[in-house]
């Protein structure tokens, strides 16, 4: 999909964003009025990604131009500094903090409910699921395996 034009309308909306953003920091550095000038862009985005559908040329070059907004906005901003799976844990584990949780436990229980699927006790796994959502922990099963985050 390299190769592919990010719509025209879209583009405008980025643009539009971009200025309005720069205007609002100018105007005694108005972050509300920048985070709505940036979520006017996630709207825009979501409209075009979010439908049913394989990813298309089109998707994927909103995603691109969307993604390179959100770099050049956070840089404005200061905002993704860190890499998001190192700040996302971070997030989960101030979160499992507060709820008294171990990281250690979760996993334990996550690895041996994926050795109850693994063995087709799907009994048990249900049951370990369901001791993992009383905990307020979602867990996301995919080819690759099972994943998991506090529930937010």
């Amino acid at each position: 999909f390299a190769d592919a034009k990010t719509p025209d309308d879209f583009t405008k909306i980025v643009a539009k964003a971009r200025t309005e953003v720069e205007a609002s920091l100018d105007d005694d550095v108005n972050t509300p009025e920048a985070l709505a000038s940036l979520f006017d862009v996630v709207r825009a985005f979501n409209n075009v990604v979010r439908t049913p559908g394989p990813v298309s040329p089109k998707k994927s070059a909103v995603a691109k131009a969307f993604l390179s907004f959100a770099a050049w906005f956070g840089g404005l901003m200061s905002l993704y500094s860190e890499p998001p799976a190192q700040f996302l844990t971070f997030l989960d584990d101030m979160l499992l903090n507060k709820k008294s949780l171990k990281r250690e436990d979760i996993n334990l229980l996550v690895e041996q409910r994926a050795q109850a699927r693994t063995a087709k006790d799907f009994a048990k796994a249900d049951v370990l699921r369901d001791q993992l959502l009383q905990m307020g922990i979602a867990v996301q099963d995919s080819a690759q395996g099972s994943e998991w985050e506090v529930a937010k």
